[in-house]
């Protein structure tokens, strides 16, 4: 019993170390790359006007297309909330590697742009 309260306690403190920098999580990034490739992909035509429930069922489609396999992130020098990551995703079966430097809006919403390499 007290080593499964040690294992929580150090899963739990490791969480936090992880979040205190205010950096992107997994899910962050994911719902970032998912609006963005649909908006990229509506945007494609911009005579054509799409519905709300358009969008949201291609949202919904491009989320179970879309598996974070990892993510390495660095804060970037001289910045306090601005971090560049390297994400591997498989995208509708598609191993993809990209690099995304992120940053918080001042609503704190993570906001992103790809990093040429």
């Amino acid at each position: 019993m007290k080593n499964i309260r040690t294992a929580i306690m150090l899963a739990m403190l490791a969480t936090l170390t992880a979040c205190g920098d205010n950096g992107p999580s997994k899910d962050e990034v994911k719902d970032f790359i998912v609006k963005k490739s649909v908006s990229d992909a509506l945007a494609t035509n911009p005579f054509q006007r799409h519905t709300e429930q358009e969008t949201h069922d291609a949202i919904e489609k491009m989320n179970k297309a879309v598996d974070i396999q990892s993510m390495q992130c660095s804060a970037t020098k001289g910045f306090k909330n601005v971090w560049d990551c390297t994400v591997n995703v498989m995208m509708a079966n598609e191993p993809t590697t990209g690099k995304i430097r992120f940053h918080r809006d001042d609503n704190g919403k993570l906001q992103g742009e790809s990093i040429a390499e």
